[in-house]
């Protein structure tokens, strides 16, 4: 193989690449509100997802588990962001 059939391959997974997976505003507002929340959970560490001495809490419905643990709290606020912003700007369908 030489360097023309290896940039070939370069090329070809490029192109997959931006067919598959496109970053759009909508993706990018997402991904940046979900790493400052991430940030804010983890640094104010609220007792509904924290122990006192700043272990996260385990899911589940016993006195000292949590059912909203960090990363489901993550999950649906990255969720509420993409989806809100979805219809906000009318693309739903």
């Amino acid at each position: 193989m030489g360097i023309n059939s290896t940039r070939g391959i370069y090329t070809n997974l490029n192109i997959l690449y931006t067919i598959m997976f496109e970053l759009t505003d909508t993706l990018k507002i997402t991904l940046l509100t979900l790493l400052i929340s991430a940030y804010l959970l983890y640094e104010l560490k609220p007792t509904l997802m924290f122990h006192d001495d700043g272990k996260f809490k385990t899911f589940g419905l016993k006195k000292n588990e949590t059912i909203i643990p960090f990363h489901i709290g993550l999950f649906v606020i990255s969720f509420a962001t993409y989806y809100g912003l979805l219809i906000s700007g009318g693309k739903y369908i």
